[in-house]
């Protein structure tokens, strides 16, 4: 299109934006740059596509700064645009800032993914806050979202060590009885692959 003089349009820019998010982040950035400088609106599709290709380059701060402009641009967030942020987060070790934006995510009236609560579990734990871990993995449970198996292999470990045997063998039964899916491994497409889909059809509506 471009070589034959076609300038992009907003729509076109989402949609390249969100095939590229994961496979070419830097070129769904250069995009997002070249979109800002014609002066286009985002839209959520596109702004999600930005954040989570910043996610997936391990730009974690830029995610969070590009994600305060959001509300200039006339956007509210939604379960994607949390997910990225959280896992971002997670990877970078920013751990209470993933908690604060899990915290949020509820607040705002989004039901969490497992992988979302994989995340908040992760970071529970290395936060010291078992406790909560187990809370959250609790209420996962009850709200019948099933449990990566390594969120449960994780937090199993974790109570295990510290000398809650019981608890322990609670989650190591549950991942006996029911078999999830395989937790993300660092900076996964599984962790916004749902939200993705979600978003979409939000902006299609």
């Amino acid at each position: 299109m471009r070589k034959d003089g076609v300038a992009l349009s907003s729509t076109a820019y989402r949609c390249i934006m969100a095939a590229h998010e994961r496979t070419d982040p830097a070129t769904t950035l250069e995009l997002c740059d070249e979109l800002v400088s014609r002066g286009l609106k985002f839209d959520r599709v596109s702004f999600n596509a930005a954040l989570c290709a910043y996610s997936h380059l391990g730009k974690t701060h830029q995610a969070l700064q590009l994600f305060e402009t959001m509300s200039s641009h006339g956007l509210e967030p939604n379960g994607k645009t949390y997910g990225t942020l959280i896992r971002a987060c997670t990877a970078a070790d920013k751990a209470h800032e993933a908690l604060e934006l899990f915290q949020t995510m509820q607040e705002k009236g989004f039901d969490p993914n497992r992988y979302a609560y994989h995340d908040a579990i992760h970071c529970c734990v290395k936060a010291r806050r078992l406790g909560r871990a187990v809370a959250l993995y609790r209420e996962m449970v009850s709200a019948r979202v099933p449990p990566c198996d390594s969120t449960s292999l994780h937090l199993s470990k974790a109570c295990r060590k510290n000398g809650w045997t019981k608890i322990a063998d609670e989650i190591a039964q549950g991942l006996a009885h029911k078999k999830g899916p395989a937790a993300p491994l660092g900076e996964s497409e599984a962790s916004t692959e749902f939200r993705d889909a979600t978003g979409a059809q939000e902006e299609s509506d």
